[in-house]
């Protein structure tokens, strides 16, 4: 009787990085060297958002020497989770880890990727490192928008977004079609709706990603919330309402008092109140139904999200065998699924 070799599922690890400095190459080989032992068949897709350290020139040098190593150029830098969705956008695997280099330990990535191909459909790499708070403000508003993501889009997240995520194949085909995957990037995995579960470990360092300015961070956490429900639309309608509300018994008021007062004198107070609140209501309507009309009008337009200026694929590219997906070897690896085909034949027509 044949004996079927046991199936390991094929696994792509994303990252996008903007002048990473020396550390890249060394932890890129530490990675592959890692990921070799549990996932022969795998991929490394590394985005270079535009850098101006020299990370293209390293990256053609790593590409020759470096297994199953692809890089990606962006022609003009973008936000980093655009230049993610970049990466994403060309990976195949049954399982996906989006990581960041130098941070997330490459045991770490291949414990993730471990927990997704036992049948868990969405992991979440949670950093338990001890260090110092520098931004007591910061985990705040952390707590204030988690609350109000899952209020607004009824969708289950843990505390705090995190950079290394994990997902299956079937998780990630959802989200793919998506116009504005790149603003709701680091919620997708929630609003997919399959389970999740959170893996502690340590990072290496600190991430150079969390130094965004509070403003920047302010405007991103909203921007989110705002692209991925209609909710605040029906906060701004009852704001709206509750406004109306509070005039018309202003207009009554005054009414009685016309009518039953013979001597009035009118007062600052009671005409500056409802005049401050109205103020603080409509323009409240007004910055979220800005928000609206900026993301209709980004999207109307029908700009790409990146422009890829060019691409190098390792010649040591072992998952290349992997690409020509049999309905026969589909039968001996029932585990493969209807997920596994699609992806692997649009990467196949890709190249």
């Amino acid at each position: 009787m044949k004996r079927v070799p046991e199936f390991t599922p094929f696994l792509s690890v994303v990252m996008a990085e903007c002048d990473p400095g020396d550390e890249l190459a060394p932890y890129l080989r530490a990675l592959s060297a890692e990921l070799e032992g549990r996932f022969p068949d795998h991929e490394i897709v590394v985005v270079d958002n535009a850098s101006s350290d020299g990370t293209a020139d390293r990256l053609r040098s790593l590409v020759l020497d470096i297994p199953n190593l692809q890089c990606f150029f962006i022609a003009r830098h973008v936000k980093d989770d655009t230049a993610l969705t970049a990466g994403l956008d060309q990976c195949i695997g049954d399982v996906v880890v989006t990581i960041e280099a130098g941070v997330d330990p490459p045991e770490a990535v291949v414990r993730a990727a471990d927990i997704v191909a036992g049948g868990t459909d969405i992991v979440y790499g949670k950093d338990e490192t001890n260090r110092p708070k520098s931004r007591i403000l910061y985990p705040v508003l952390g707590r204030i928008w988690g609350w109000a993501f899952r209020r607004s889009s009824r969708a289950e997240l843990p505390q705090g977004v995190f950079a290394m995520r994990a997902v299956s194949r079937r998780v990630f085909n959802t989200w793919m079609g998506i116009a504005d995957r790149d603003r709701l990037l680091r919620v997708l995995p929630a609003l997919s709706g399959f389970p999740y579960t959170e893996m502690p470990y340590e990072a290496l360092r600190s991430s150079s990603r969390r130094g965004k300015s509070l403003l920047g961070s302010l405007r991103t956490g909203a921007g989110t919330i705002l692209s991925s429900s209609a909710a605040p639309l029906r906060v701004a309608y009852v704001l709206g309402l509750l406004g109306a509300f509070v005039n018309l018994v202003f207009a009554i008021y005054i009414l009685v008092v016309a009518l039953l007062v013979e001597e009035v004198v009118p007062g600052w107070i009671s005409l500056a109140a409802p005049v401050a609140f109205l103020a603080v209501v409509f323009s409240i309507i007004l910055a979220i139904l800005a928000e609206y009309v900026f993301q209709i009008a980004m999207q109307s337009k029908g700009w790409p999200l990146y422009r890829i200026s060019d691409e190098l694929t390792s010649p040591a590219a072992t998952f290349r065998e992997r690409l020509n997906v049999s309905e026969e070897k589909k039968d001996e690896h029932p585990s493969l699924g209807d997920d596994a085909g699609p992806a692997l034949g649009a990467k196949q027509e890709h190249e």
